[in-house]
């Protein structure tokens, strides 16, 4: 299991001023209506407030151990607390847009960018709800946050896996549906169209489009960005621990420096991650370093200790698929790299010469794939099949090297 004492626990303060913000929240729209501590209902939203704070707590715990340890360091609190207030504020500026054209999308999109659509959704929705609530809003209305909420989730998920992101496909499609969504509501609750709605609508959902290209550059800048400067520290020769695994053992060290370099090159061939695959090869066998047991614990254990790159340590939890099964792409190609090089290893050691390397490589990766091992690292059959022919290429050269 992860070791704790590498992480922070900023849990209790980051909770603290998580509740604070959902309270802040509620007061605000409670003084804005006018509903003071001496009625019924005042009680009734601040309970109903503590109550979506903790549906998000639990969503957020739910994710951390659905993904289990990795997440711990991943996705942390402080994270969560930037990601509420940011919808905090975002939700508070509802009181100056008509009905129908609130910016409940984004805070979906923040959300879901920064975690996972659950996280993304229930953030929006437990905001949205308490909005809706107070503001006495009717049944369009608060399907109209939803629909946002959920559509938003959506778009995220495809910002984050599309490799090649054309910010201005995600803008055309959040101006279309804020508009076409919102029109649509207004049409539905007043039976007519409305030319100055439309404006207002438009105008929200470039206001929207605004918004997030601001945020994707400084999410760009600040966690992407923080995320290269620890690969380009990692991957550097002069790296201490690379510099231990040069004195452990050089052999051992030129071996994890070719695999680096072939996973690196397989993943440019098929559009993933060059640096995460190339980092996650380099490292794959860090658990072996200095007497360790190979394990994929001996090896998140130095990783957290050395301040890996947090998709690099997700990678070395799936070290051979014991823990679980490679997840991404990048961890699917340090995998099969691996466990080819592994297996040609065992044959020489065997004295089983490989003869035709074509039909080698067909016979051994057709096993692994039927293991089903790489369903769930989005590995699509045409990128297995451009691996496949690189590693018949590379497994004469390794052959030869090693």
């Amino acid at each position: 299991m992860t070791d704790k004492s590498l992480i922070p626990d900023t849990k209790p303060l980051c909770l603290v001023f998580s509740g604070a913000a959902f309270l802040f929240y509620d007061l605000f729209f409670l003084l804005f209506r006018k509903i003071g501590p001496e009625t019924r209902e005042f009680y009734g939203y601040i309970f109903m407030s503590v109550v979506c704070f903790l549906m998000i707590t639990y969503t957020f715990m739910f994710e951390k151990r659905r993904h289990d340890m990795y997440e711990s360091i991943y996705r942390d609190f402080r994270s969560l607390f930037t990601v509420i207030v940011s919808s905090m504020v975002i939700m508070l500026s509802c009181c100056i847009f008509p009905e129908f054209t609130e910016p409940v999308l984004l805070c979906s999109v923040i959300g879901a960018i920064m975690f996972e659509p659950y996280i993304g959704i229930s953030i929006s929705l437990c905001f949205s709800l308490i909005y809706s609530v107070i503001s006495a809003a009717d049944t369009l209305l608060i399907l109209y946050m939803c629909f946002m909420s959920l559509i938003g989730a959506m778009i995220a998920s495809g910002l984050k896996s599309d490799t090649k992101v054309r910010l201005y496909k995600y803008c055309i499609t959040i101006v279309a549906v804020c508009t076409g969504l919102g029109v649509l509501m207004y049409y539905l609750k007043n039976g007519c169209f409305d030319y100055l709605f439309f404006t207002y609508s438009l105008s929200s959902a470039f206001c929207q489009c605004l918004l997030l290209l601001i945020f994707i550059r400084l999410y760009n800048k600040f966690v992407l960005g923080e995320e290269s400067r620890k690969i380009d520290k990692v991957t550097d020769k002069n790296f201490e621990l690379q510099k231990l695994m040069r004195e452990f053992d050089r052999d051992y060290y030129n071996h994890c420096l070719y695999v680096s370099r072939v996973c690196s090159f397989m993943a440019k061939e098929t559009g993933a991650d060059e640096r995460i695959a190339e980092c996650t090869g380099l490292y794959y066998h860090i658990g072996d370093y200095d007497g360790g047991d190979g394990s994929y614990k001996s090896a998140v254990k130095i990783a957290l200790e050395y301040k890996f790159p947090a998709k690099v340590i997700h990678n070395l939890y799936e070290i051979g698929a014991v823990y679980k099964k490679p997840s991404t792409r990048e961890s699917f190609i340090a995998y099969i790299t691996d466990n080819v090089f592994g297996e040609l290893d065992k044959n020489r050691r065997e004295g089983r010469p490989i003869g035709d390397y074509e039909i080698f490589m067909h016979q051994y990766t057709n096993e692994l794939s039927r293991s089903g091992v790489m369903d769930e690292s989005g590995t699509s059959m045409n990128q297995f099949i451009k691996l496949r022919e690189i590693l018949v290429k590379v497994g004469k050269e390794y052959d030869s090297k090693f």
